[in-house]
């Protein structure tokens, strides 16, 4: 029995299976159907030893990306260029940091990105250079590394400086500085008996009453304070008042010896001209009273003076 073949369902198929194989291929060297990735470089002044291509890039824990390319940059032997693939639209800004992390201390190294305020802006490429450059920060690694070689060089200089130290000198003072102290912890011990004990016990009581007083009476000590500030804020004012009443008493005071010396100055002016005037008025005083004190005897020798007047005295003998 002879088969009949369907040759419209046999060209189908080739069809249909000619285009699947174009879309593979196509797919396969395109990338068609692919997530779209933007790319970035970074470049590494440390190790990236266990680091390889398509390892993850990773964004707060989520992968976003892949390593593509991990070379030495060409201008600086010294540090080592990466090529990453990072998903679009990951929020890539200017202050993100790409780090080497390790998934537990013997993981797989991967890139992870922190940083990135939502103030700051999209990361883009400047004049002559194909792609964005991220900025780096130390791994743990690394920091751990500093970290440990900073402390052995501390430990080192302290190790230095106690070999420098304890020298047979310096040996000898610190054992007589312990002996010194342990008779001062003796001295100590005898003076603190349970009498003295007790004592220190009131003395600390009354100090804590003290404090708690001070502590009830702080508003009146604010207040006592406040007033001793303002006194001290018047005293530059006063200090000012008193000079000026100071110059003003200097300056009466000058005025007052110019109006004594004008007082003297006239005092003697008048002296002079009434001293001749005075010792005529004293003389004539004089002849007076000796006149009266004449009248005086001649009344107590005869009163009867006051009726018939003085008489002629009689001449006496030989006398005319």
């Amino acid at each position: 029995m002879e088969t009949r073949v369907n040759y419209t369902a046999v060209g189908a198929f080739v069809v249909v299976l000619t285009i699947a194989l174009v879309a593979g291929i196509l797919w396969l060297t395109t990338g068609l159907g692919r997530e779209q990735h933007n790319f970035y470089l970074a470049y590494v002044s440390e190790s990236v030893s266990g680091l390889n291509v398509n390892a993850p890039v990773k964004y707060r824990g989520v992968d976003v990306g892949y390593v593509s390319e991990i070379s030495l940059r060409p201008d600086n032997p010294d540090e080592v260029r990466l090529l990453m693939a990072i998903t679009h639209g990951t929020p890539v800004k200017t202050d993100s940091l790409a780090i080497l992390s390790l998934q537990g201390l013997t993981g797989i190294a991967y890139i992870d990105l922190t940083g990135g305020t939502r103030e700051s802006a999209r990361l883009y490429a400047t004049p002559g250079s194909p792609y964005p450059v991220i900025e780096t920060g130390p791994s743990l690694l690394a920091r751990l590394d500093a970290a440990a070689s900073t402390l052995f060089t501390n430990i080192e200089k302290v190790s230095d400086s106690l070999s420098g130290f304890l020298d047979e000198e310096t040996a000898t003072d610190f054992r007589a500085t312990l002996v010194n102290i342990r008779h001062f912890t003796e001295r100590l011990d005898r003076i603190l008996t349970d009498e003295n004990t007790e004592l220190l016990s009131e003395s600390l009581q009354s100090l804590h009453a003290v404090a708690q007083t001070l502590s009830n009476n702080a508003e009146n000590l604010d207040a006592l304070i406040s007033n001793v500030a303002d006194a001290s804020a018047r005293l530059p004012a006063m200090a000012e008042r008193v000079e000026a009443l100071t110059v003003t008493l200097g300056e009466a005071g000058d005025e007052f010896a110019g109006a004594m010396r004008e007082t003297r100055a006239e005092v003697r002016n008048v002296s002079q001209h009434l001293a001749p005037q005075a010792a005529d008025v004293l003389t004539d005083l004089r002849a007076i009273s000796a006149s009266l004190q004449r009248f005086v005897e001649d009344l107590e020798n005869d009163p009867a003076l006051l009726l018939h007047g003085r008489r002629e005295r009689r001449a006496g003998p030989g006398e005319r």
